[in-house]
């Protein structure tokens, strides 16, 4: 087997990440959602958060990131599916 080890941390708020997956797009994006409703997006080169969304009420239960495209999708505990597009520049 091969062995894991830790590429990079990302600093994150002191909440539990619930999801997280990666937005293929230009700069390819983590996008991690928070057990408080919050969904951060970091450059995966280099761990910087560049966006912070207040995206649900209560927590992210899931989300998935359009393999080409710069959308992706949250559904949380407040019973909404939110669609996001992650514009350039």
């Amino acid at each position: 087997a091969t062995p894991l080890w830790l590429e990079k941390a990302f600093d994150a708020p002191n909440v539990p990440i619930l999801t997280a997956d990666i937005l293929k797009c230009g700069n390819n994006l983590f996008v991690v959602g928070f057990a408080s409703g919050m969904v951060h997006l970091y450059v995966a080169a280099s761990g910087k958060k560049v966006i912070e969304l207040s995206a649900h009420s209560r927590q992210v239960n899931a989300l998935c990131c359009h393999p080409s495209k710069s959308i992706f999708a949250t559904v949380g505990d407040d019973t909404f599916l939110n669609v996001w597009e992650v514009q350039s520049g």
